[in-house]
């Protein structure tokens, strides 16, 4: 008999760990490490409205993209979460607009958030390869394609995708590099996400979790000088 999917309860909607908020022009990401936020989803929405520089109705596809896009929105707001997934996917593989990109980001963290990310993986590599635009669009998709790989214990892979996201001019570098750290440190290099943690703190000095980073690298030197000092 198949089971429902996990129901997302405002207790999930509350969690801080990951991911987005956004006020007017300031998108600020608030980013940990355990369960994936729906909160999140606030940023693809907010970064889409914001970009305006194309025709929301030019040509059919679009059109019929628009309409399944704001149907699952709604389903999505409605807490249909179920019914909201089956119509982002139909949207996501509509073709190459930017509703069904965004869609595709919706999607995967609809899995994320319900704990699946083998699932919100396929999902967030093809999104990847497409570059979607504008660039922290892209940042975005990197970002939480390495959330998902760190997940699934796939390290490495998530370091570079982390790497990649952060080499991007968009307000989410600063967390990107703090995901890199953390998926080295998950892989044992610590010296790599140590060098991390410190260009985090000269690149964000004063930002809000730059006490609790210090904290890391305080530890990480003294991890690594005690391993030194063994040899």
């Amino acid at each position: 008999m198949p089971h429902s999917p996990k129901r997302i309860t405002r207790k999930d909607l509350r969690q801080p760990d990951q991911f987005v908020t956004l006020t007017g022009k300031l998108i600020h990401l608030v980013q940990q490490h355990k369960t994936a936020s729906i909160a999140s989803l606030a940023v693809i929405l907010g970064a889409f409205l914001l970009w305006g520089s194309w025709d929301l109705y030019r040509g059919r596809q679009n059109r019929l993209a628009a309409q399944g896009y704001s149907r699952a929105l709604s389903l999505f707001q409605e807490g249909r979460y179920r019914e909201a997934t089956e119509v982002f996917t139909q949207v996501s593989k509509s073709g190459s607009s930017t509703y069904s990109r965004v869609a595709s980001l919706y999607l995967a963290n609809i899995y994320l958030a319900q704990d699946q990310p083998q699932k919100a993986l396929p999902v967030l590599q093809e999104l990847a390869r497409k570059k979607i635009g504008p660039e922290y669009l892209q940042q975005l998709a990197l970002l939480t394609l390495g959330y998902a790989e760190e997940k699934t214990g796939k390290y490495k892979e998530a370091s570079t995708n982390f790497a990649a996201a952060a080499r991007l001019s968009g307000p989410f570098r600063g967390d990107a590099m703090l995901g890199n750290a953390r998926a080295n440190r998950s892989a044992g290099q610590d010296k790599e996400a140590l060098s991390i943690y410190r260009d985090y703190l000269t690149s964000f000095a004063g930002a809000e979790r730059s006490a609790e980073i210090s904290l890391q690298v305080d530890e990480l030197e003294a991890k690594i000088g005690k391993a030194e000092k063994a040899k």
